[in-house]
This record gives C-alpha cells, structure tokens and sequence, in this order.
C-alpha cells in the first residue's frame, strides 16, 4: 500500500525534477548562497539572544522615569 503510494509519487516527481537540469553553473551559484543564508540566520540568532536584554533595560528605564 505504501509503496504504490511513493512509487506513484516518484512517477510524478521525476519528470519534474529531470526537467530541472542541475548544471554545474546552478550547483555553484547554490553553494555560493549557502553560506550567505547561513551569516543571515546566526545574526537573526544573536538579535534573537540579545532582544530579552534589551527590554529588561527598557522596562527598568520606564520604571525609573515613571
């Protein structure tokens, strides 16, 4: 039962994916952005490390003004 379902699924798919030729040139412009996506998440990850410190200064400085 499984196995017709992924077997037609891979049916579909590889007409698909053998029309998406991955050229040398592609393979390099992929591998090229890896790294790119990879800066971009561990900045996101530092923001995200440091915004709970951030609003514990801005709720203390609130209080002090209030």
């Amino acid at each position: 039962m499984i196995l017709s379902k992924v077997s037609t699924i891979l049916a579909h798919v590889t007409p698909i994916l053998c029309q998406f030729s991955w050229t040398s040139a592609g393979l390099s412009v992929v591998s090229q952005l890896l790294p790119i996506f990879t800066k971009i998440t561990a900045i996101f990850s530092d923001v995200a490390s440091v915004l709970p410190n951030i609003l514990s200064i801005v709720l203390e400085v609130t209080s002090v003004l209030a």
